[in-house]
């Protein structure tokens, strides 16, 4: 600030399961940390999170297990981020 103080920042990540609107993952990161830099860690928390969810004996039941990760919707700026994840993918 311009009287010399700091102001300290933060912003809230949050990864949803569009089908059930479940968070799935949250995350508190600094302003300086870029929306694409955070991607990949959002998608790794979520994966890893959604799969200790499945260990549970109720959701293991499931006749058929879907997978964990099918899709990714992000909003406009994170194109520069998914096209390297996708190529990696196949």
């Amino acid at each position: 600030m311009k009287d010399g103080r700091t102001l300290m920042a933060y912003k809230a990540e949050h990864t949803v399961d569009l089908g059930t609107q479940a968070l799935v993952a949250i995350q508190v990161c600094g302003t300086d940390d870029g929306d694409t830099a955070l991607l990949p860690w959002s998608l790794f928390q979520a994966s890893m999170n959604l799969e200790a969810s499945f260990l549970d004996e109720a959701i293991s039941k499931a006749e058929e297990p879907l997978p964990l990760l099918s899709e990714v919707v992000t909003d406009k700026g994170y194109h520069s981020t998914l096209d390297p994840l996708a190529k990696a993918l196949g």
